[in-house]
């Protein structure tokens, strides 16, 4: 049975558990799922820094483990040193699966909004399926883009079968 252990991050990583395997452990890890579901004050905006929290999970985890990192690339940071933090996990010799988690007409309508940061993100936004394919072919990770309007399931099972393969 496969240890298994869960990283929270927005600008500093809120949650990081160690991997174990005991059903325990699999229930406190579903409980802080559940508590994420559970709506945000008004007034609680968060930040994201993956490259920070990347980097610093790369150096907390066992080698050679298989790490899905859902996000929704809306972070306004270095794109070379976003990369660099996910090439720090591959130098680990993990295997990396990225979600890119969007709402396709949600995104699409930022192009209305005349804010800086928010032309940014849309021009970074119509490139990354087609630029980060290919920049996450070149570091031999998995990437996937899950639209929060279709149904998640068959994107989730295709990709479990893959990583499936690769503890054989």
């Amino acid at each position: 049975r496969d240890a298994f252990g869960l990283s929270l991050f927005s600008d500093v990583i809120e949650q990081h558990t160690p991997c174990k395997s005991s059903s325990i452990h699999q229930r406190f890890l579903y409980a802080e799922l559940e508590n994420l579901l559970k709506p945000l004050s008004p007034n609680a905006h968060k930040k994201t820094s993956a490259t920070a929290a990347l980097h610093e999970i790369a150096e907390k985890i066992h080698r050679r483990s298989l790490i899905f990192l859902f996000t929704d690339m809306f972070q306004l940071e270095d794109e070379k040193a976003l990369f660099s933090a996910l090439q720090h996990l591959k130098h680990n010799k993990h295997e990396v699966i990225l979600f890119h988690v969007h709402h396709e007409g949600f995104e699409k309508s930022f192009q209305l909004i005349k804010i800086q940061n928010t032309k940014k993100y849309v021009r970074r936004w119509n490139g990354t399926p087609q630029r980060g394919k290919r920049k996450f072919e070149l570091l031999k990770m998995n990437y996937r883009e899950l639209d929060t309007i279709q149904d998640w399931k068959k994107p989730c099972s295709e990709t479990l079968r893959l990583a499936n393969n690769f503890h054989k």
